[in-house]
């Protein structure tokens, strides 16, 4: 079953787009931290080892993130306190999107597996790939 009705597909990277007043959004704070020399303004920790990849929701209020340890992992973007652990991958996660809607988070990983988790409340909607 394709996605692609679901989420708009980024051909280049393989990913899903984030909305362009999104897009700003991250440039506008990113410009901002380095106007303050680009000191760290929080730190995310639960991973254990290397954190892969990085997502903010549309509306700036999450943020999404997997890593070697196989998890899928959910912050409040306000008071960096993770929120969820997902479980569900055999291999380090290597992507994390939410869809445009932020209604559902995707996760890719080195298992050659795709899962959609539901992003409120979050539990695996599907898995699609190798099965």
């Amino acid at each position: 079953m394709s996605t692609a009705p679901l989420l708009e597909r980024n051909e280049a990277a393989g990913v899903f787009r984030q909305p362009r007043e999104v897009q700003r959004s991250l440039l506008s704070v990113r410009s901002r931290l380095e106007r303050r020399h680009a000191s760290p303004i929080g730190s995310l920790v639960g991973h254990e080892g290397e954190a892969y990849c990085v997502a903010f929701s549309p509306d700036g209020t999450r943020i999404a993130t997997g890593g070697i340890d196989t998890t899928v992992r959910t912050w409040d973007a306000q008071t960096f306190e993770q929120l969820l652990v997902l479980r569900g991958h055999e291999n380090y996660v290597k992507d994390v999107v939410f869809s445009p809607d932020g209604t559902l988070l995707a996760s890719a990983s080195g298992d050659r597996t795709v899962r959609l988790w539901d992003a409120l409340p979050l539990h695996q909607r599907r898995a699609m790939g190798r099965e």
